[in-house]
């Protein structure tokens, strides 16, 4: 079963300061059932749900949405897929130890 997980993220970021996941088949039924602010921030992009749960057979990444105050990551997975998450910063090398 597939399912939609939006993100909100505040600019510069890394941890997403809202996240919800619904299966799509239940966004489909009632649509209502998304969080107002999620529903809300869609929204102010131009996006509606209705187009989104008309997404059928995609998977993956749909929409990054990077604004100057927030940014909105919508990603459509199956519940056996790992959920989309934003890249993870390069780990930092290790020091190399001192000649004795």
């Amino acid at each position: 079963m597939n399912q939609l997980e939006v993100q909100i993220f505040k600019a510069g970021s890394e941890e997403a300061d809202s996240t919800i996941c619904m299966p799509m088949p239940v966004l489909r039924i009632n649509p209502n059932l998304l969080p107002a602010h999620i529903t809300k921030a869609l929204e102010s992009q131009g996006i509606s749900i209705e187009e989104i749960t008309g997404l059928d057979g995609i998977e993956g990444t749909i929409l990054d949405i990077k604004g100057s105050k927030t940014r909105i990551l919508v990603s459509i997975h199956s519940s056996e897929t790992a959920a989309a998450q934003p890249p993870e910063p390069e780990p930092e090398p290790e020091p190399e130890p001192e000649p004795e």
